[in-house]
C-alpha cells in the first residue's frame, strides 16, 4: 500500500510515492517535447534529442528511457504488430 503522504503516484494508488523522484527526468523529456509541439508544431528543442518526423515507410520512433535521455531508432516490435495487424483484419 502506498504510503498516505499527501502525493500519488502516476503508476496508480498502489505504487510507492517514492517512485516520482524516479519519473522526473523521463516525464520532463517528454513534456518538453509535447510542449514544443504544440506551441510550434516542432516538438524538436534546442537541448531535446532530436524527434524524427512520421515517416510510414521507416516508422521511426523516439525511444525514451529512465534517465531522461531519448533516441531516435526504429520500433523494435514492428513485424510482430504488423503481423498481428494482418491477422486482425484478415478476413475468413
Amino acid at each position: 500500500m502506498a504510503a498516505k503522504t499527501g502525493a500519488m503516484s502516476p503508476l496508480g494508488p498502489e505504487a510507492p510515492v517514492a517512485t516520482l523522484p524516479l519519473l522526473h527526468a523521463p516525464t520532463a523529456t517528454l513534456l518538453h517535447h509535447v510542449m514544443g509541439h504544440g506551441q510550434s508544431g516542432d516538438p524538436n528543442g534546442k537541448a531535446l534529442p532530436r524527434w524524427p518526423a512520421y515517416d510510414r515507410a521507416g516508422e521511426a520512433l523516439l525511444q525514451h528511457d529512465m534517465k531522461g535521455s531519448a533516441k531516435a531508432g526504429f520500433d523494435p516490435f514492428k513485424e510482430k504488430l504488423d503481423l498481428i495487424e494482418a491477422f486482425g483484419t484478415a478476413r475468413p
